[in-house]
Order: structure tokens, then sequence, then C-alpha cells
């Protein structure tokens, strides 16, 4: 095979013994780590801040029917357990997930008496 003159006089450079000029960050203990700080499981539902998940759910309650006859007002959630464990989820080849479950108070006018009911959902 006979090369051309550009391919005879092309200068390879090889890059690969070069030492790195900084240590690499731990990338997966960052996503972790905002990924703890979104669902924030650890916290009593009681005392979370108001940010990730709980700021999410917090922005789309209270929920009001078109006539104002019904108010739904959220007051937690709680995540599950899950099923299987990551390594049972990579060998059945299935999503680790766990069930998340919101709590709400749903308030309606009584028609009779004109005050509102409370009921948890």
């Amino acid at each position: 095979m006979a090369f051309s003159y550009t391919e005879k006089k092309r200068i390879r450079r090889s890059f690969e013994k070069i030492s790195s000029a900084m240590e690499l960050p731990n990338l997966l203990a960052t996503q972790l780590e905002s990924y703890s700080g979104f669902l924030q499981k650890e916290t009593e539902p009681s005392s979370r801040d108001n940010q990730g998940l709980e700021q999410v759910l917090q922005s789309i309650f209270p929920i009001e029917s078109h006539n104002g006859n019904a108010r739904m007002e959220y007051s937690g959630y709680e995540l599950g357990k899950p099923i299987f464990n990551e390594r049972e989820c990579k060998l059945k080849g299935i999503t680790y997930e766990v069930s998340l479950h919101i709590y709400c108070n749903l308030f309606f006018i009584d028609k009779e008496t004109e005050k509102f009911k409370r009921r948890k959902i």
C-alpha cells in the first residue's frame, strides 16, 4: 500500500503519557447529593425545607373546584419501600422504583350548613 506525500509527513502525537493536571471530582457523589436534597428522604415530613419535591408539591396545591365548593390542600408526602433491591433489578432488567404517597386534606362545603367539612385523603 502506497502512502501519499502528506501521509508520510504527518506527525502523530501521543498524549497518553501526560499526567493529569488536577484530580477529577467524584461526579456520582454530586448527583447523589443533589438527588438526596431533592427528595429529603431522611427528614421528617413536618420539618422538610421548601425545596425539591416538597417545593413542587406546595406550588401545585391548594386545588380549588371551579365553583368554589371544594378545595384540596397538600399536607405531606412519603416514599414507600422498594419491592426489589438494586441487584435484583439489574438481574431482572426492571426499574428500581418506589411508590410516592401524597397526603392531602379535602375540604368541601356541606350544602345544609354552609360550612366546610374536612376529610383526609
